[in-house]
């Protein structure tokens, strides 16, 4: 991969107009099977009498600029892509609000939040790709005492809860399983 940095091309000012340099990430229009994460760093004086959602990355098409779902918080605007090419930071006057929902880069299962906890907890996974997730609860013994999923999820973080309320108070696992990956957290319920 090379990072070259360049100076946006002039273009009709209209409701967009550049606040960074271009960088260009070779080679172009190359196709990812995870999202890459671009970050630039953005003075804050450029952005100060412009909403957050104004400020986007956009990535460079022919000879047009076409804005990506873009977050900016702290002076860095970032996106997520599946494909390389030519980047820069507009500000887009015509932009309106939108969540930005970043795509994780692994397959993860989270700590239960609450933890300990009585009757409820919540469970949070991160999917970077399509795939089956089978999450399960086993008992101290080793047993699967519950299927709390076992679905195709698409790329993002997901949240599913388990209500304990018909299991007596104890130690708990929860497993998560998906395409080669296995992961095994504990939950204490507390009754």
């Amino acid at each position: 991969v090379i990072i070259m940095e360049y100076n946006v091309d002039v273009i009709e000012r209209g409701s967009k107009w550049p606040i960074s340099n271009e960088i260009y990430i070779s080679p172009d229009n190359f196709s990812l099977n995870l999202p890459a994460t671009i970050e630039f760093k953005i003075d804050d004086s450029l952005t100060l009498d412009y909403l957050p959602w104004q400020i986007q990355i956009f990535k460079r098409e022919g000879n047009s600029w076409i804005p990506l779902s873009t977050k900016y918080e702290n002076g860095v605007a970032f996106t997520q892509t599946y494909e390389l090419g030519y980047f820069a930071v507009f500000v887009n006057l015509d932009a309106v609000e939108e969540e930005f929902e970043l795509i994780p880069v692994e397959f993860d299962l989270k700590p239960a939040y609450p933890n300990p906890f009585n009757p409820f907890t919540s469970i949070q996974f991160d999917m970077p790709f399509e795939s089956r997730v089978n999450l399960s609860v086993f008992n101290i013994k080793g047993e699967k005492i519950k299927e709390l999923s076992d679905n195709i999820y698409q790329p993002g973080q997901y949240n599913v809860i388990w209500d304990g309320s018909n299991f007596p108070s104890g130690m708990y696992f929860i497993k998560m399983q998906t395409l080669g990956f296995s992961k095994t957290t504990k939950i204490l319920l507390l009754k």
